[in-house]
């Protein structure tokens, strides 16, 4: 027998049986993330507010009210689409789309609420994230007047991530072209949020 084979038959008898006596190390487990959110849970159609006008002046104390809903700002395009409003309550979020009707003589916007959808929330925790979209590769938005709009709880977004899904507790399309807004569920959905240097 040559020096190679004494040594491999050695070895052979050495490690015998090690490979079963091994405990083998378990897979890490994943860490829990939130289920999908239905695409109607939650929401809820203000009717009344459809068709209500308002101008967009904001007193002195800051707060802008339409029928007892505070408005928090919104995102204008063009006076030829709907632009995209944000209003909140105690416990409720709401998105608006909006028309808008003419300038007053200092300036300001007058306005037509289209559609208005609210979800429940509180104001000091929940938020609208303007920047989602479908998918983790990010396909934002579907044209340039269609919009995802996540309902966030930013205590549950991890700081250190710039695109996320944690947190996010509720979406809608929100069209700028017709002013539809259309809860959609949040599986598949991902917000941008921007981090400091």
């Amino acid at each position: 027998m040559t020096h190679a084979a004494i040594l491999a038959a050695a070895f052979a008898v050495l490690t015998a049986g090690t490979a079963s006596a091994a405990k083998p190390t378990p897979a890490p487990t994943p860490a829990p993330t939130a289920a999908p959110v239905a695409a109607d849970a939650g929401w809820r159609e203000e009717t009344a507010m459809a068709g209500v006008q308002y101008v967009g002046r904001v007193p002195e104390n800051g707060e802008l009210m339409v029928a007892d809903w505070r408005n928090d700002g919104g995102m204008y395009v063009s006076d030829e689409l709907k632009s995209f409003a944000y209003y909140t309550r105690a416990d409720r979020i709401a998105i608006a789309t909006e028309t808008f009707r003419h300038r007053e003589p200092d300036g300001v916007a007058a306005w037509t609420i289209h559609a208005f959808m609210s979800f429940p929330g509180d104001r000091e925790t929940t938020g609208l994230a303007y920047s989602c979209g479908l998918g983790a590769d990010f396909e934002s938005r579907l044209s340039e007047t269609e919009l995802v709009i996540g309902v966030v709880d930013f205590a549950a977004v991890p700081r250190d991530k710039e695109l996320y899904s944690e947190g996010l507790i509720a979406a809608a399309k929100v069209s700028l072209a017709t002013g539809a807004i259309e809860p959609i569920g949040t599986e598949g959905i991902f917000c941008i949020q921007m981090l400091g240097d």
